[in-house]
């Protein structure tokens, strides 16, 4: 009787450690994936809004959309075409993508602190550490109230391959006899972030708008209200 007891006694006892181990490794597995998902969400957000900040400072102090493109018109004074000035557009891409890569190089390196970027998003979250940034866990993430995980994690940030820019109009009709026109700078990179325990990859790419003008003229019927041109890809290489 003694060792029937016993026996189911010790089959209880290693079916709790291994439901315990299967839990375990489920809510870790899961954890795991809900940091991979909130990193991403927030250093992109992060990234974004620096880039945001490098195109704002950029195109107000150089940018002239007068230079940069000019409208073609036909005899009906239609907007047919818009054309890019190739040298005007590079110059600014070029620059807006120089100052992009200098500033995902600090952020690698952890220096928060020299970004091009509003004081307002300098602490929030992100601390610059040697080699790379001290990401904040928000209070909304996953378990971390209920199970006291810690609530900062280091993570090294690197980027992958080159920057790339572009400048891109979208006009539409505006109107009885005008058109909307807005001007956009389009910015593509690669982001790698490596956590204690798992890596990722992404790729960041937005729009930011730098301009936006009503302009007299309407768009023929033919491109059914609206049409968009864009202009050639400036890309550099991310130095390592």
């Amino acid at each position: 009787m003694k060792s029937k007891r016993l026996k189911f006694f010790l089959i209880t006892i290693i079916f709790c450690i291994i439901i315990s181990i299967v839990m375990v490794e489920k809510f870790k597995s899961t954890n795991e994936k809900e940091l991979k998902k909130y990193a991403i969400t927030e250093t992109s957000h992060f990234i974004s809004n620096l880039i945001q900040q490098i195109v704002d400072d950029v195109s107000n102090n150089k940018l002239d959309d007068n230079k940069i493109f000019s409208i073609s018109r036909n005899n009906y004074n239609e907007i047919e075409i818009i054309d890019f000035n190739t040298k005007e557009v590079n110059n600014v891409l070029e620059e807006i993508t120089t100052k992009i890569e200098e500033n995902l190089k600090m952020l690698e390196q952890g220096k928060i602190k020299d970004l091009n970027i509003s004081s307002t998003f300098k602490g929030k979250n992100f601390k610059g550490i040697h080699d790379g940034v001290l990401f904040e866990l928000g209070d909304n993430f996953f378990g971390n109230k209920v199970f006291n995980i810690e609530t900062k994690i280091p993570l090294r940030i690197s980027f992958i391959g080159n920057v790339y820019t572009s400048i891109s109009t979208k006009i539409k009709n505006y109107g009885l006899n005008s058109a909307y026109l807005e001007v956009i700078v389009k910015v593509e990179v690669k982001e790698k972030i490596v956590m204690p325990t798992t890596n990722t990859e992404c790729v960041i790419k937005d729009d930011y708008p730098i301009a936006l003008k009503i302009i007299q003229g309407k768009i023929p019927n033919y491109y059914n209200g609206e049409f968009e041109s864009n202009s050639t890809t400036y890309s550099l290489p991310l130095k390592k």
